[in-house]
């Protein structure tokens, strides 16, 4: 395992959790069950980055 490959996994993961508390936080309808709106496309595009980060810590190399 590479240590930028680390690293870039570790800033990426952070990425995601700032974008999922952002979300979690954000105001909206209490009835729907459901996050919407830029707050839950953020935190999407934060997890396919983090997804696409993960697999370069599981190569052999």
């Amino acid at each position: 395992m590479r240590r930028s490959d680390l690293e870039e996994a570790v800033a990426e993961a952070r990425r995601f959790l700032d974008r999922a508390e952002r979300a979690l936080s954000a105001d909206h309808d209490p009835d729907y069950p459901y996050l919407y709106g830029p707050e839950a496309a953020a935190v999407k595009r934060a997890s396919m980055d983090l997804t696409k980060a993960l697999p370069k810590l599981r190569r052999t190399r």
